[in-house]
């Protein structure tokens, strides 16, 4: 074996160690450059980098030339696919212009191929002693496919760590969903759902700006619940007016830029919606809307990926379970203290009524009742009234000074109470109700008033009017505002006590009579 085979083939065999180790690719074009000017020992050459739609030169040996730049035509981007070897100088016509094989008296071209793509090249004039053997060119295609099989293989490997690192983030993704939904699920408070889904969103989406919204059916409206920044502490209050639809449009996920017009089939103004700068909404809905999400753009600077959008529409599916679950739940929480204020209310009355039925004056009857009104419902300011024919007289009161006092209605209200019971819920509005201002000043303060007739026996007269009530109960003042049920249980009280104040009233007259 010849001295120069020899040399070539410890070339070849420490090019092999290299090129099947790993380096990163500019590492590599630097090794196939030195190693092909040893291999073939090259007079003047010349290394290419492919950037975009040109290759750029950046490495030379001996040439005298800079800043030099080839325009990757459809020929060079087809040669992985159709020549694929390196290019000898009967060849390079078919590639390349006149101008370049002129510019580097081009001989020889070894292509660098990453699978099918041209991603730089070697250029040389030729040897630098003697002409391009046929073991130059067994060689020259040895070293190129080194070369690009390294390449490959580099590309394989980056391939390879980005889908690993792919799988991982949504692996982990998975992950924080799955704890997510666990954690939506079993959160049954609707206000701390408001807050916890729009935490959960951003983090799934890594959206820089969102926002969560609920739907109200009857307005139409979009009311925020959940506003999150991840770069302030800035929050926003805000509404979205929709329109009227028929029915939910298909999408979970509309984008701003791409679906504008089923955004404007939706929305009466999406000017709210840049406030939030929104990139995408996010629907919460199934048979019906409930509510939307908007994100922004991503505080990663990256785009929402496919994967990603599959995240974001599994926890909308989620997200819509555990709302409809929490107002199903908060529903019937409410249902149960109704019920269970209206059996307190019931049993109030019950105690009452007992009390009431063993009483055996009228004083008496007033004052328990009075009593009872006070312990059981809060009541701090009441008093009971009788007509006395000019006006009506104040008989037993609880809040405030009014023993012997006489008061008139306003004739509008007068009028409405004949037979039904009134009440106002406004506050320190006396005076619209009874005539005699210095009467409202003793009565003081009020929460509002609930005025309850005392009717004995309803006669109409000649003007087809009921006469005037017997006497009243009249609430100025209370802890709370009254509910219903209770007004009604004030109501219920003044009609079962009419008659036990009739009789009281017949028995008192009777025995005074006799005597």
């Amino acid at each position: 074996m010849s001295l120069e085979k020899s040399y070539r083939y410890e070339i070849l065999l420490q090019a092999i160690e290299v090129f099947t180790q790993r380096y990163d690719k500019s590492a590599l074009f630097e090794f196939a450059f030195d190693f092909a000017n040893q291999l073939l020992t090259l007079g003047q050459s010349a290394l290419f980098i492919r950037e975009d739609d040109r290759l750029t030169l950046i490495h030379t040996r001996n040439y005298d030339i800079q800043d030099y730049h080839i325009p990757v035509t459809e020929k060079l981007n087809r040669l992985p696919l159709y020549h694929g070897r390196p290019i000898s100088s009967h060849q390079l016509n078919t590639y390349f212009s006149e101008e370049f094989i002129r510019d580097f008296s081009a001989a020889h071209v070894i292509p660098l191929i990453n699978d099918t793509h041209l991603v730089g090249l070697i250029v040389t004039d030729g040897k630098s002693a003697g002409e391009f053997s046929k073991d130059d060119e067994i060689s020259s295609t040895i070293m190129m496919s080194l070369v690009n099989s390294s390449l490959e293989n580099n590309q394989r490997f980056l391939d390879f760590q980005s889908i690993n690192q792919e799988l991982d983030r949504k692996v982990f993704s998975l992950f924080v969903l799955n704890q997510s939904i666990k954690a939506l699920l079993s959160e049954l408070n609707v206000r701390k759902l408001y807050e916890m889904a729009t935490d959960v969103f951003s983090e799934i989406s890594g959206s820089r700006v969102t926002s969560f919204g609920i739907y109200d059916p009857l307005t139409h409206r979009i009311k925020l619940k959940g506003y999150r920044n991840v770069h302030s502490f800035h929050r926003l209050y805000a509404e979205l007016k929709m329109k009227e639809i028929q029915s939910c449009p298909n999408r979970i996920v509309i984008s701003m830029k791409e679906d504008s017009d089923l955004l404007d089939q939706l929305f009466e103004d999406t000017s709210a919606l840049l406030e939030l700068e929104a990139e995408y909404i996010i629907l919460i809905q199934k048979e019906r809307l409930i509510g939307l999400v908007t994100l922004s753009d991503s505080r990663q600077n990256t785009h929402y990926d496919s994967g990603t959008i599959e995240l974001i529409e599994t926890l909308a599916s989620s997200t819509y379970i555990a709302l409809n679950n929490a107002q199903l739940f908060e529903k019937q929480e409410k249902q149960k203290r109704e019920a269970e204020s209206k059996l307190n209310v019931l049993q109030m009355y019950n105690r009452l009524i007992r009390t009431i039925n063993s009483c055996r004056t009228r004083e008496e009857l007033l004052k328990l009742s009075i009593s009872t009104l006070e312990l059981g419902f809060g009541v701090s300011k009441a008093f009971f009234a009788f007509d006395n024919g000019k006006a009506y007289e104040v008989a037993e009161c609880t809040g405030a000074d009014l023993a012997g006092e006489t008061f008139v209605f306003e004739d509008h209200v007068g009028q409405n109470i004949q037979d039904e019971i009134y009440y106002d819920y406004f506050a320190n509005r006396l005076n619209t109700c009874f005539a005699d201002e210095s009467f409202c000043e003793k009565l003081g303060e009020s929460t509002g008033i609930v005025i309850a007739p005392i009717q004995m026996n309803p006669e109409y007269n000649y003007n087809g009017q009921v006469h005037r009530p017997y006497g009243y109960l009249i609430v100025t003042q209370t802890a709370e505002n009254l509910k219903e049920e209770e007004i009604l249980l004030i109501d219920t009280i003044t009609r079962n006590i009419t008659p036990l104040i009739y009789h009281m009233d017949q028995k008192e007259t009777f025995i005074f009579s006799e005597s």
